[in-house]
């Protein structure tokens, strides 16, 4: 476990308890499933997808930014990555949620699913990283390299 890990895992259970951070490591995955499946909770799909699909495309800004593969850039296509790589995780891992980069400060669940194939614009690009928030709630979703597991 390296050192950023320990910390947002050592924010969690402050903030949350040891039951409740230990709870949503192992819950979130099958959160985010379910969002995929349920109908009604598509406000929350929404919000994530916007986030989501800011790595549909090249920004200047952002010079550490991934992108998808052109066959993943469309909402079914996405949502069909996102429950393969929750439904089987390579990785959980505790993270801690960052803006543009910063740490926002709020602990959170990074999902790391490895695939067979490129998922992003660049063949190093075969993971896909999963964001959620300190409730299970999906925030993001982003192509990765094997470094990230």
């Amino acid at each position: 476990m390296s050192q950023d890990e320990r910390d947002a895992k050592m924010q969690a259970e402050r903030e949350l308890g040891l039951k409740q951070a230990a709870l949503m490591k192992l819950n979130t995955p099958s959160r985010i499933c379910g969002l995929l499946t349920a109908r009604g909770r598509s406000v929350e799909w929404d919000k994530a997808f916007e986030h989501i699909a800011e790595h549909f495309r090249a920004n200047p800004l952002k010079p550490l930014h991934t992108l998808f593969q052109k066959k993943y850039r469309e909402n079914e296509a996405v949502k069909v990555l996102i429950k393969n790589a929750a439904g089987r995780p390579s990785a959980v891992i505790w993270a801690t949620l960052r803006i543009d980069g910063m740490p926002l400060g709020r602990p959170g669940i990074k999902i790391v699913r490895e695939f067979a194939e490129q998922i992003g614009d660049r063949p190093d690009l075969t993971c896909l990283l999963i964001i959620a928030d300190h409730q299970g709630k999906l925030i993001t979703a982003y192509p990765g390299s094997r470094k990230d597991l």
